[in-house]
């Protein structure tokens, strides 16, 4: 069964607990996290941060599933 990819909206603790749920899952295929502009190029558990909220737009025609995973903000 092929996986769609998935693209996570934040990538502090709370992004790092739904990869743990989204890769035991199996139904999606994280294809990358967006965060902070100066995040972008880091990774989280493996995942790279491909850019920043900015870049949104440009991502929506490209993917078709994201998922917010921010779970506080200060």
């Amino acid at each position: 069964m092929k996986r769609e990819d998935l693209i996570l909206i934040g990538g502090g603790g709370h992004c790092q607990s739904c990869i743990d749920v989204i890769e035991e899952a199996k139904k999606f295929r994280i294809a990358g996290i967006i965060d902070l502009a100066k995040k972008v190029g880091q990774k989280v558990l493996g995942y790279p941060i491909i850019a920043s909220d900015d870049k949104i737009g440009q991502l929506v025609k490209e993917y078709k599933n994201f998922f917010v995973t921010i779970g506080f903000v200060k």
